[in-house]
This record gives structure tokens, C-alpha cells and sequence, in this order.
């Protein structure tokens, strides 16, 4: 016998931020990968005793929404038999505009993961899992990313407020990743030159400037004593 046909693929939806973050710690490779075993758990009904926690979390969300349908469905053509005519019979008036089922209106109740605020304003919205890969790309600068960023939402500008994932724009390559990058060589070029300037002033006490004016003072006074020689 052949073995039933599994509908449950047709009523999947991904959530596509949270799918973007997942591959963004991917390798090329590694996405191959993740949608050929993809594909198969969905069709074969993610059996598997390794399948991806975020694939198996969208096969029960559609499994859910199919059976959904299905009482939907259940309950229009109960009623159509009631009214006197075979669920598959339509009516003279309907076979030349046949008509379909109501259309469905989903309402599946999907947990999203709670999001803390971050920065001295408590403005940037992030989750655990985004604030572990966002410190694993900035290490220490994370701080300083999350800093301008609050800084920048507290200005209430429309693009701000338009923003939709703060973990999105704390990404690598974005606005705020070049912010902390230009920063960061300010400052190490600040602490160079302090440096340097300390260096100068610790060979003998004082200054290159105070130096200088005592070098030109030496060869003026040897100029004068060969000139009154």
C-alpha cells in the first residue's frame, strides 16, 4: 500500500528573522546542509531523534494550522449536507462560479522569545539568543555598539522608530558596526600619540619643544664665540 501522502509541508511558515539569525552562523556549507535535512524531516514528518530544534518548533506550529483547516473544513461541508445537497454537489446557479470553502483566518498562538532592554536608556530590545551572538561578533565592544545605538533611538527620529529588529542593525557591515569600528581607531590614535608624548618627555624631563629651543640656544652661542675669536 502506498503510504499516505504527508499535507502538513504545505502549512509551513518560517519566521524569517529568526531564520537569518541562525544562518548568519552558518557557513556556506553548513546552509547546504541545513535545508536538505530540512526539506526531508518536513516531508518525512521530523521523526529524526536530531532534528533541528527551530525546524521541528515550525512542523508542529504547521501541524497545528493544518488540522485547523480541517475542522474548518469539517464543519462547512457538515453544513452543506444539512442544507440538502452532497458537500461535492453544487447548485445550478454555482457550477458556472463555483465557489470555495470560507477562507481561514489563522490564529495559532506562537511563543516568541522575550526581549530585554539594553544601553543607559534601556532602548535596545534584544533577546538571550541575540545577545550571545551579538558578543560573540563585537567581544568587548558590545557595550560601545549597544551605547550608540541607545543614544541614537533616544533621538526618537522616524527611522529609528521604524527599526524592527535592533539585533538587525547591531549586525556586521550596518551603520552601528562601522560607528564602533571608526571609534575605536580614534581613540587608538589618541592614546598613540599621548603616548608618544610621554615617551618625549621621559628621556630627560622635558618636552621636544624645550629641547629644541635649547639645541637652537647651543648653536647660536657657538656661532657667536667662533665670530668673537
Amino acid at each position: 500500500m502506498a503510504r499516505p501522502k504527508n499535507m502538513i509541508p504545505r502549512f509551513v511558515s518560517f519566521d524569517m528573522e529568526e531564520l537569518a539569525m541562525i544562518q548568519s552562523k552558518m557557513s556556506a556549507g553548513e546552509i547546504a546542509d541545513f535545508w536538505i535535512n530540512a526539506v526531508s524531516d518536513l516531508r518525512n514528518g521530523c521523526v529524526r531523534n536530531d532534528v533541528n530544534p527551530f525546524i521541528k518548533r515550525q512542523y508542529k506550529i504547521a501541524q497545528s494550522r493544518m488540522s485547523l483547516r480541517q475542522e474548518t473544513n469539517r464543519k462547512y461541508y457538515k453544513e452543506s449536507t444539512k442544507r440538502g445537497r452532497k458537500p461535492t454537489e453544487k447548485p445550478a446557479q454555482e457550477q458556472e462560479t463555483p465557489t470555495e470553502a470560507p477562507e481561514l483566518k489563522l490564529d495559532v498562538a506562537v511563543t516568541k522569545p522575550e526581549k530585554h532592554g539594553y544601553g543607559p536608556n534601556k532602548l535596545v530590545m534584544l533577546t538571550e539568543e541575540e545577545g550571545t551572538n551579538l558578543r560573540q561578533l563585537y567581544g568587548n565592544d558590545l557595550e560601545l555598539a549597544i551605547e550608540i545605538l541607545d543614544s541614537y533611538l533616544l533621538q526618537g527620529s522616524k527611522a529609528a522608530k521604524a527599526y524592527k529588529s535592533h539585533a538587525a542593525v547591531l549586525r556586521r557591515g550596518n551603520w552601528v558596526w562601522k560607528k564602533v569600528q571608526e571609534t575605536k581607531t580614534t581613540e587608538i590614535r589618541k592614546q598613540t600619540a599621548e603616548q608618544n608624548q610621554k615617551n618625549a618627555q621621559n628621556r630627560d624631563g622635558r618636552t621636544f619643544r624645550e629641547r629644541d629651543m635649547d639645541a637652537r640656544g647651543a648653536e647660536a652661542r657657538m656661532l657667536m664665540g667662533l665670530q668673537n675669536g
